[in-house]
């Protein structure tokens, strides 16, 4: 587990550090979970092929071309590592759509990565004076409660792990 300091550091890699050419999957599956790796837990995979096979499958992304993804798979992909604790797929898929009509897609992303920022500095440092709840888009409120979400959760997380584990007390059983 990471520390809270770590975690408060935490960067999203935002559009344009993206990678600007088109990877192929274990290239893919190799940046997010460099991405990621802050967030795993335990030894669970944070994405894998057959997960993005069944993303494609179900049209929550789109199709790579020639077998090749590009930054907007890339962002969207890393979103839903993100979300889908929280999240159903549908609802990730609806939200994104919506923000698509609102924002184009690289600032919708730089919008997101703001925002799961805000929420992590806002759960782990009780001085950050955070941006959440200065928006009135829909998209951006439901945003903002799924991140911070996934911020408490990472914060019970790293507070049950500084908890000394119990000794278990064996009786004899006469």
């Amino acid at each position: 587990m990471c520390t809270p300091d770590e975690i408060m550091k935490y960067h999203c890699p935002r559009w344009d550090e993206l990678p600007q050419i088109d990877l192929y999957m274990d290239q893919v599956l190799s940046v997010l979970e460099g991405y990621l790796s802050i967030f795993a837990y335990e030894d669970s995979k944070i994405i894998t092929s057959t997960m993005v096979n069944n993303y494609v499958k179900h049209k929550i992304i789109r199709p790579p071309v020639n077998k090749k993804y590009n930054r907007h798979h890339i962002s969207f992909l890393y979103i839903i590592c993100i979300l889908k604790r929280l999240m159903g797929l549908n609802e990730i898929y609806n939200t994104k759509s919506k923000m698509k009509e609102q924002f184009p897609v690289d600032k919708a992303y730089d919008l997101f990565c703001d925002i799961f920022e805000d929420s992590i500095k806002a759960t782990f440092d009780l001085s950050y004076e955070s941006n959440k709840g200065k928006s009135d888009i829909k998209e951006i409120i439901i945003i903002e409660a799924v991140t911070m979400s996934f911020a408490n959760i990472l914060y019970a997380r790293y507070l049950v792990s500084t908890i000394a584990e119990p000794k278990l007390i064996s009786k004899k059983i006469k």
